[in-house]
């Protein structure tokens, strides 16, 4: 066994320890604390309509993802195709489901369009501005949906803080990042150049650094394109708000002791953060931790939290595998488009040419 397996390994065993101290730390009510604990929790009435709704949340979501991407790629003039496209995809988000953290997936796809693209830092720069667009449109569902439930005056700064904090914080994440990106459409082409080519000379990895940049600047001159990409990304995350809304009322006996829709806008964006960020497969024992502490926060049960991250890990879990399977069923070549057959070994136009 080679040396990155025993750290994947290692990563699945921290991811799955930190999940069993959740669990023991949560299997009895703590003292003091409103709510059951996971005992009590888990011997009470198993809400399946409740789970088979998550499951019809979570699968269009995913499929926005898909047309997200497929979006951004052509957007750089790829040669993809919408079957190439979903093919990549579908492998990506069954690896992402199994592999630590939330990237494995994505490492999957670079290393297959590393095999099919003449552009291969374009293509690859296509997919980190995939997953750019997914964290600003994490932080907008806070400021959009989380800003309207807290202005309208339930709860209060006083009575809910956290929920408060964290969206201060995410409107300053989002102007940050809208000033930033304003200010980068503005950079003429002559000075976008000039920088990559000063990236190029950096060492290792000056030529992947310029060819990225270069991608992100041309992304800017695309405004249609990343607008479309942004307001996906915010259905997608509707879908999964309601989704792990759903996935609360799994386990729980008492649909009172949980929070709304409203707090759920502003926290379900948080725990999803985290989940990605944890090295775990799936983020399992980070999102469960994160999700419990959170529902503590503002006054829930955390064993509730406990149970709806783990409810709806089972969903991508259901959802991992009809990708997985599905995959195997679509051609690895690539089909015609527009008549014509699309040749992904013929080098294509600078990144930079103007358009």
């Amino acid at each position: 066994m080679g040396r990155p397996w025993i750290k994947h390994l290692l990563k699945y065993l921290f991811g799955l320890a930190v999940l069993a101290w959740v669990v023991h730390a949560n299997w009895d009510p703590a003292p003091g604390k409103p709510g059951p604990g996971l005992k009590e929790a888990l011997h009470s009435k198993i809400h399946y309509q409740s789970l088979i709704v998550a499951v019809l949340l979570v699968a269009p979501a995913i499929t926005l993802t898909f047309i997200r991407w497929y979006l951004l790629a052509r957007a750089l003039e790829l040669p993809f195709t919408p079957r190439q496209t979903t093919r990549l995809c579908l492998f990506g988000y069954f690896f992402n489901t199994l592999l630590p953290g939330a990237i494995g997936g994505d490492l999957v796809k670079a290393g297959a369009l590393i095999r099919s693209q003449e552009r291969k830092t374009a293509a690859i720069a296509s997919i980190i501005f995939d997953r750019a667009i997914g964290l600003v449109g994490l932080i907008l569902i806070v400021v959009l949906s989380g800003g309207l439930y807290l202005w309208l005056g339930h709860p209060s700064a006083e009575a809910e803080p956290t929920l408060w904090y964290v969206f201060r914080s995410a409107t300053i994440a989002a102007v940050a990042t809208g000033v930033g990106w304003i200010l980068l459409g503005y950079l003429p082409a002559w000075r976008a150049e000039r920088f990559g080519r000063r990236l190029e000379k950096l060492p290792i990895i000056g030529h992947m650094g310029a060819e990225a940049w270069r991608a992100l600047w041309l992304y800017t001159k695309r405004p249609k394109a990343v607008a479309i990409a942004v307001a996906m990304t915010l259905l997608c995350h509707v879908f999964n708000v309601l989704a792990y809304d759903r996935c609360a009322s799994v386990f729980a006996p008492n649909r009172d002791e949980l929070p709304t829709l409203g707090d759920h806008a502003v926290l379900v964006p948080v725990g999803i953060t985290i989940k990605a960020l944890f090295p775990a497969p799936g983020g399992v024992g980070g999102a469960e931790f994160s999700f419990g502490k959170m529902y503590e926060l503002i006054g829930k049960p955390a064993a509730l939290g406990v149970l709806m991250s783990l409810a709806f890990l089972l969903v991508t879990w259901i959802l991992a595998a009809c990708a997985f399977i599905s995959a195997q069923f679509i051609p690895k070549d690539p089909v015609e488009s527009n008549g014509e057959e699309i040749n992904v070994d013929q080098p294509q136009r600078e990144i930079c040419e103007p358009s």
